[in-house]
């Protein structure tokens, strides 16, 4: 059974919204599985000052690390239809919508702080702030069982209610700086920007004596630039340039250590593409992206040592409408997670062919 109540509010500087649901989850007419959820969003905003507040607090279905992932045996979790805010941000650059972080509907806390500052000529200043966790800590005790242990905040105090720093909890932090706007013409947008995230996405050992944890950090700085040359013809260009750390957080009685899971300390990702669009119809892209380490070669053989690659591809883009496009693709995709216009999907990756797609949207 799913209870759900919102409630949204409009006022003169801004607007307020939040939701609860409580769900209650039955096996052979018993009900032995409880969870619920709670959303909070605010807006407020002045002549140049915007900022923005989300809290999320979601207990639908909370598993220890071993159970997280199960689908089947774990009929508690929350369902698609709910469609549970992610209070996370959308980016739209390649390299940092592939990092974007993926909500936990089942057990997560945490906040999103923005702040936004217009300036003359429609240029504006976007800070982004997101922390989030578990609302439950794991320890794996002495008989190598996994036990809850309550979340420690900066003050010491224990609760749910606020995300942490603990490791054992999956803590999420971003934090996200761009400028962007037009020039005086209102020919050229520009959008640059600087992004740093720490992601605790795997607790693999918590113990008295040991602690492993699987890591994902990266500092990246986008660079977009738009041209209007005429009323027919643009030029769009994009530039991303990452590094990056992949490992894992070791801890053996008092002795700390990472380690990498590439034969370098650092992975440094570049991503270059260009794009020609003509009377909003034709779209004639080119790109190239290359790093220094790419994960997919890990375990192809001992005798790989260089893990360097590069992937280029040219396309063509005919939008018939505005549900309806046809590419024809041909060259190398690196694949992984893509988001655009707030819709994230794994796109596989893809070596020096052609192929063709045809996307459709129904209403």
């Amino acid at each position: 059974m799913l209870t759900n109540l919102r409630f949204e509010k409009f006022y003169n500087k801004g607007e307020m919204y939040f939701s609860f649901a409580h769900k209650e989850s039955e096996i052979n007419t018993q009900k032995n599985d409880r969870g619920n959820g709670f959303y909070f969003s605010n807006i407020n905003f002045s002549d140049k000052w915007t900022f923005v507040t989300n809290y999320r607090r979601y207990r639908f279905d909370i598993q220890n690390p071993i159970n997280k992932g199960n689908i089947v045996n774990n009929h508690a979790r929350a369902l698609d239809l709910q469609q549970s805010p992610t209070g996370y941000y959308q980016h739209n650059f390649k390299l940092l919508s592939r990092n974007s972080k993926q909500v936990n509907l089942n057990d997560e806390v945490g906040i999103e702080l923005e702040l936004a500052r217009s300036f003359k000529n429609s240029n504006t200043l976007v800070i982004n702030y997101i922390k989030s966790s578990s609302t439950t800590g794991w320890h794996f005790n002495e008989n190598s069982v996994w036990q809850r242990e309550p979340l420690t905040t900066t003050f010491g105090t224990s609760n749910s209610l606020f995300p942490t720093n603990d490791k054992d909890s999956y803590p999420y932090d971003e934090i996200f700086i761009e400028l962007n706007g037009y020039d005086k013409s209102q020919n050229i947008f520009y959008s640059v920007g600087f992004d740093f995230f720490y992601d605790t996405f795997a607790v693999l050992n918590n113990s008295d004596t040991r602690e492993a944890f699987e890591v994902n950090r990266a500092i990246t700085i986008p660079l977009l630039l738009n041209i209007s040359l005429n009323e027919i013809w643009n030029i769009e260009m994009q530039i991303e340039m990452q590094r990056a750390q992949k490992g894992f957080e070791l801890k053996n009685e008092n002795e700390s250590s990472f380690s990498s899971i590439f034969n370098t300390k650092y992975q440094y990702n570049n991503y270059l593409s260009i794009s020609a669009n003509f009377k909003q119809k034709w779209t004639f892209s080119l790109s190239h992206e290359r790093t220094n380490a790419d994960e997919s070669l890990i375990g192809e053989g001992s005798d790989i040592i260089d893990l360097s690659n590069s992937w280029d591809s040219f396309s063509i883009g005919y939008k018939f409408d505005s549900d309806d496009s046809l590419q024809v693709f041909y060259g190398s995709l690196r694949g992984g997670l893509d988001c655009t216009n707030g819709v994230c999907r794994y796109i596989q990756s893809f070596d020096d062919g052609l192929r063709i797609d045809y996307t459709s949207n129904f209403n």
